[in-house]
């Protein structure tokens, strides 16, 4: 078996599956999208058949939030081990605006 990694966008109807109703909304999260083992069939029409199994990651804003924190603790590292100058807020800012990591990183550094 292969698996292929894809970003996906789940388009339903949410009046249809749990309403505004937080128990619902919760169940709705847990048991039907599910993480890990539990998880979605996909099937397609083209085929007629299911092609495999889906395994939530996480969602995207979770996945996001995730990579943030990771990279505010190496983005702090950095800046203690070179005594940088630049307070961390502003060397979080210079990450969120530069082209890439390595760009920010030697900003943090002084390199640039």
């Amino acid at each position: 078996m292969k698996k292929l990694q894809l970003a996906v966008e789940l388009c339903y109807d949410d009046e249809i599956y749990h309403g505004d109703d937080e128990d619902s909304i919760e169940w709705f999260n847990t048991d039907i999208i599910g993480k890990g083992d539990k998880g979605l069939a996909l099937h397609s029409d083209e085929v007629g058949d299911r092609v495999g199994d889906i395994t939530v990651l996480g969602s995207l804003a979770e996945i996001r939030r995730q990579e943030r924190e990771r990279c505010v603790k190496r983005l702090w590292a950095i800046n203690e081990e070179y005594e940088s100058n630049i307070s961390l807020p502003d060397a979080i800012r210079e990450f969120e605006s530069s082209d890439s990591a390595a760009e920010a990183i030697d900003v943090i550094k002084g390199l640039k």
